[in-house]
């Protein structure tokens, strides 16, 4: 798993809103031990490159960042946006669901 700080931090903030603060009564606590976790668990990727991929959104474009500078395979989202473009400098965009499946789709083709 590739994080960066700007994603993790947009992680937190919305988790910070108050549907969650409040629905789900998520504290101070809970957002910084959420943080912690993500930092500490995942291998963490700094931006070096600008992109302006997704004019709609530019968070979408750091997701981007991240998984061009980790060299990542895949990128596992359900935004509509990032899917639609469906691969970027050699990455697939898939959703959860799909990347579930292939392991499945490797074991077929063996």
């Amino acid at each position: 798993m590739l994080l960066s700080e700007p994603i993790v931090d947009e992680v937190v903030a919305v988790l910070g809103r108050p549907f969650f603060r409040h629905r789900r009564h998520i504290g101070e606590a809970d957002l910084a031990r959420v943080k912690r976790a993500l930092e500490t668990d995942a291998a963490m990727v700094s931006h070096k490159k600008r992109l302006r991929v997704v004019e709609d959104d530019p968070d979408d474009d750091r997701v981007l960042e991240c998984a061009l500078e980790g060299g990542a395979d895949y990128l596992v989202s359900g935004d509509r946006r990032l899917l639609g473009i469906e691969r970027y400098g050699g990455i697939r965009i898939v959703t959860p669901r799909e990347f579930m499946a292939i392991p499945k789709e490797r074991e077929a083709r063996q």
